[in-house]
């Protein structure tokens, strides 16, 4: 899932370099970006909450 995850990260940054932030190709990996997380989430949600608080700490 991890893979996953980082290659529609990257596929989003690599679009908002060459089309801008506000492009339709950038908004569209981001929503990919988006649903991937929130399948992460339901999946394996002990996970999730372990890294929200190494983030946080």
């Amino acid at each position: 899932m991890d893979v996953l995850i980082e290659k529609y990260r990257q596929e989003m940054v690599e679009s908002a370099k060459k089309d801008g932030l506000s492009s339709i190709t950038t908004i569209k990996a981001s929503q990919q970006l988006d649903r991937m997380l929130n399948i992460g989430m339901q999946v394996e949600p002990s996970k999730w909450m372990e890294q929200k608080n190494q983030v946080l700490n």
